[in-house]
C-alpha cells in the first residue's frame, strides 16, 4: 500500500468529502446571500427612482401652478395699466377740449369787441 502511494503521489492525497461539501455549501450560501442583497438593492433603486419621478412630477406641477399665477397676475396688471391709460387719455382729452372751448370763446369775445 505504501508502494502504491509512493508510485502515485496525487492519489495519496484523497479529497475529504466533509470540507469540500462544507466549502460548496458556504459558496452556495454566499451566492444566495449576494443574490438577496442584489434583489434588495434593486428594490431600493426602483423605489428611489419612483421617488425621484414623484418629486419631479410635483416640481413640474408646482412650476405650472406658479406660471399660471404669474400669467394671471400679468394679465391683471396689463388690464390695470390699460384702464389707467384710458382714464389718463380721457382726462387729457377733456382738458384739451376745455382749452379749445376757452380759446374759441376768447376768440369770439375778441371778434365781437372788434365789431363794436
Amino acid at each position: 500500500a505504501a508502494a502504491a502511494r509512493a508510485a502515485a503521489p496525487e492519489a495519496a492525497v484523497e479529497p475529504k468529502p466533509g470540507p469540500v461539501s462544507a466549502t460548496l455549501r458556504q459558496a452556495k450560501d454566499l451566492q444566495r446571500q449576494q443574490a438577496r442583497q442584489l434583489r434588495r438593492q434593486a428594490v431600493q433603486e426602483r423605489q428611489r427612482g419612483q421617488q425621484v419621478e414623484r418629486e419631479l412630477r410635483e416640481c413640474r406641477a408646482s412650476a405650472e401652478r406658479e406660471a399660471q399665477a404669474l400669467r394671471a397676475e400679468a394679465l391683471a396688471s396689463a388690464e390695470a395699466l390699460r384702464a389707467a391709460a384710458r382714464e389718463e387719455a380721457a382726462a387729457l382729452r377733456a382738458r384739451l377740449e376745455a382749452q379749445a372751448r376757452r380759446r374759441a370763446e376768447e376768440e369770439e369775445a375778441r371778434r365781437r369787441a372788434e365789431e363794436e
